[in-house]
């Protein structure tokens, strides 16, 4: 190997990201110094990134030879200076961003990164994104101000029950947001508008509510939900059946549900209800219109009435669950839960719902054996190795944080969970000193969700650990 390349025959290695890139980086920056200061047009900027990222390796490589005490260059410092030239000198917001993430983590320097980030801001980058990492920046520099002040500041989560009670707290909020989600209505119509229109019980209905029918079908069918109101407003002045009344409404329902519009929603069901006050599957899919719509006593009541209309469905009780829960009626929530799973004992939602409830409740033990009962009924399910390795974090002792990192496997790569889980995973690394690794995982919480709630105090769980390695 040469001990010195052209551009062309390290732009050839670069785009082969072969074994030796890192040592061809090292060997070459002189070369790489001279281009930054002299802005080559010709380098694109997916080219600087793998440039990056190959110092980025280097920089890890030198400090885990480092820590073996073998003798090794320190190409650290050089390589932020090149990471500043090049971010300097490319006025895009992506590498701008990714500069300002690298200063936060590799270098812990909250200024420089607050530039970057702002600078990002500036050139178009994506604003909540960017926004979210300015506060982080923020908040980061406040806490380095503080210490050398000699203010005395937050250190972050840590095993003392202050810390437990702040990561609880977070957790609970993110499981919150999981209950939410999982949440839908029951598919209750007689039939799905827009189909079966030839057969009974539509075939005998008269031609103006035939055409009304095709009409709304057709409108469904592109997602133009606004007009299908009106269409079965007409359809409800001719006699019809209510059972066909209530199916149309509730199909409604569920595609409002389906679009996100919780408001029209509760319309659609409301007419739905009206049609049939006597159905369970009313109640139930009203009262979880209501319930996304923050009418909280309005869906318990209905909830409760769905329940008695229907005592044996697991549903039921589940989502009368999930409303106790995130209303913090903890003692509720385990009764409505264990209904659930009293009546289906394979419902791993339920189990799983149940584990959070215990430990908010503070029985860990028990929350452990719910979320494994939800991974023993459905194998692989992510939030419940989510929920599982929060109660191990949250237990705090070394055999319990090792249990945390092996149920987190199961989710760093699941998309709607990655940011949390890896945001969970770096405090896990920095209560076991392993900063490295918790820079790792902080970072790829950060390209995952920049807004996710558990961030300003993975920063300073990780501030925490640097300071004391």
């Amino acid at each position: 190997m040469s001990e010195r390349m052209t551009w062309k025959q390290l732009q050839q290695c670069i785009r082969e990201k072969n074994d030796d890139f890192s040592q061809l980086l090292a060997q070459n920056f002189q070369l790489l110094d001279q281009l930054a200061k002299e802005k080559k047009d010709f380098i694109s900027v997916q080219t600087l990134e793998v440039i990056i990222a190959g110092f980025m390796d280097l920089t890890k490589s030198i400090e885990q030879r480092k820590a073996a005490k073998e003798s090794t260059p320190d190409f650290s410092a050089a390589a932020y200076t090149l990471f500043s030239r090049l971010a300097e000198s490319y006025n895009n917001p992506s590498l701008l961003k990714q500069a300002g993430l690298h200063c936060m983590t590799e270098w812990r320097l909250p200024e420089a990164a607050l530039r970057y980030f702002e600078r990002a801001l500036g050139l178009g980058g994506s604003e909540s994104a960017i926004r979210s990492l300015i506060d982080v920046a923020t908040i980061a520099i406040q806490r380095k101000d503080n210490i050398k002040k000699g203010i005395t500041v937050d250190k972050g989560v840590t095993p003392s029950a202050t810390g437990k009670s702040k990561v609880s707290q977070m957790i609970r909020q993110t499981s919150k947001l999981l209950l939410t989600k999982t949440q839908r209505p029951s598919p209750q119509a007689p039939f799905i508008l827009g189909r079966n229109l030839k057969s009974k019980p539509t075939a005998i209905l008269p031609d103006p509510i035939k055409d009304c029918l095709k009409e709304a079908a057709k409108e469904l069918a592109v997602g133009n939900l606004e007009p299908v109101h009106g269409l079965l407003i007409k359809v409800g002045k001719h006699p019809v059946k209510k059972e066909i009344l209530c199916g149309l409404w509730s199909n409604l329902g569920r595609a409002w549900y389906q679009a996100g519009n919780h408001a029209e929603m509760e319309k659609a069901y409301t007419q739905a209800y009206m049609h049939d006050p006597k159905g369970g599957n009313t109640y139930f899919n009203l009262a979880l219109a209501k319930s996304l719509n923050k009418k909280i006593a309005e869906a318990e009541s209905l909830y409760q009435m769905a329940g008695k209309l229907d005592p044996n469905n697991p549903k039921v009780w589940c989502n009368l669950g999930v409303l106790y829960f995130q209303n913090d009626r903890f003692k509720e929530a385990e009764t409505a839960f264990r209904t659930a799973v009293h009546h289906r004992v394979d419902y791993a939602r339920a189990w799983d719902n149940l584990g959070s409830t215990l430990s908010a409740l503070g029985r860990a033990d028990e929350a452990i054996e719910a979320c494994l009962k939800a991974i023993q009924y459905r194998p692989g399910y992510p939030e419940a190795y989510f929920k599982l390795a929060a109660i191990y974090l949250d237990k705090g002792d070394s055999a319990s944080l090792t249990e945390a990192v092996a149920a987190l496997s199961h989710v760093v790569n699941h998309a709607p969970l990655a940011a949390s889980a890896n945001a969970m995973l770096s405090m896990i690394h920095s209560r076991l000193e392993q900063v490295d690794s918790a820079k790792a995982s902080l970072q790829r919480a950060v390209e995952s969700d920049p807004n996710c709630v558990l961030l300003p105090t993975v920063w300073n769980e990780l501030e925490t650990a640097i300071r004391a390695s």
